[in-house]
């Protein structure tokens, strides 16, 4: 036994997407609702992805070492809103973004934004900032 698993999936495999008419800046992300979040409404400056778990501050609780959480929050920047910054359970990481941080609004009225935030929980020091590594990347669409 090499203590590998196998996982084989035929069909669609569906994800559970939370639609929030709200926008990132005024809202929490509660992956208990969900890792992929829709924002309906535009949204204005720099804002912070705010990650909890079932409506607090409890995600590290959730979370074992070794394993990894992808997000994906998809949102309505309207040349204003932008993610550059993530918490977890309240508290702030340090994030590593592809392409360095962002520093400006990440796209145009009419368009959507992607943010992806993938979670490695690599340590349990009770600690967010310590226990876990934060890989974040944006990607813009447009028409």
């Amino acid at each position: 036994q090499d203590g590998a698993t196998q996982n084989r999936f035929s069909g669609i495999l569906g994800e559970q997407t939370a639609i929030q008419a709200t926008n990132v800046t005024s809202s929490t992300i509660d992956l208990a609702n969900g890792n992929v979040h829709y924002f309906t409404s535009n949204g204005s400056g720099a804002t912070t992805a705010a990650l909890k778990y079932k409506g607090g501050n409890n995600l590290s609780s959730y979370v074992k070492e070794g394993e990894n959480i992808s997000i994906s929050i998809i949102s309505i920047p309207n040349n204003s809103e932008y993610i550059n910054a993530v918490t977890i359970d309240g508290g702030a990481v340090t994030e590593y973004w592809s392409g360095g941080t962002p520093s400006s609004a990440s796209g145009a009225a009419s368009t959507f934004s992607l943010t992806t935030i993938n979670l490695i929980r690599k340590a349990s020091t009770g600690t967010p900032n310590s226990d876990f590594i934060v890989l974040c990347a944006v990607t813009n669409y447009e028409t």
